[in-house]
């Protein structure tokens, strides 16, 4: 039984621990994207902002569950891994999103709160689960 309200505890701590990375992951994208995030998603509808919040989410979540995965050493140092990484990653994609603004013609944000959908934002979401990725296979 001890077994179990362990498992059941730790279970808790990492999916706080998720939650939290994944509200800083929607921060970011709020931060970058020009106006209000919650209005353009839920308000508007708009499809570029939620394909782009909706990668960030996903990549977060590869990243904390990749490294949930291979926790060695208790809770504790399993739970500071999974929040340093999630960092990193969000870290990394807020620099994509940067990147590719910068390399690219327009910009960015004006390209995510358009009506239309415009593939740009399929490339930018491609790179924040593409950087997940390689975040998630260099946890080790």
């Amino acid at each position: 039984m001890s077994v179990l309200l362990y498992e059941a505890g730790a279970s808790l701590a990492y999916g706080v621990l998720g939650i939290v990375l994944m509200v800083l992951g929607y921060l970011v994208v709020d931060v970058l994207t020009p106006g209000k995030l919650h209005q353009l998603v839920w308000e508007h509808r708009n499809r570029n902002a939620s394909l782009l919040l909706a990668t960030n989410l996903l990549g977060v979540s590869i990243v904390v569950a990749t490294a949930i995965y291979v926790s060695t050493g208790g809770l504790v140092i399993g739970l500071a891994s999974a929040g340093v990484y999630g960092l990193i990653g969000l870290a990394l994609m807020a620099a994509s999103f940067l990147l590719i603004d910068l390399i690219t013609p327009g910009r960015l944000g004006d390209v995510l709160t358009a009506d239309e959908t415009h593939p740009a934002v399929w490339v930018n979401s491609a790179a924040h689960v593409a950087i997940a990725v390689m975040v998630a296979a260099a946890i080790s």
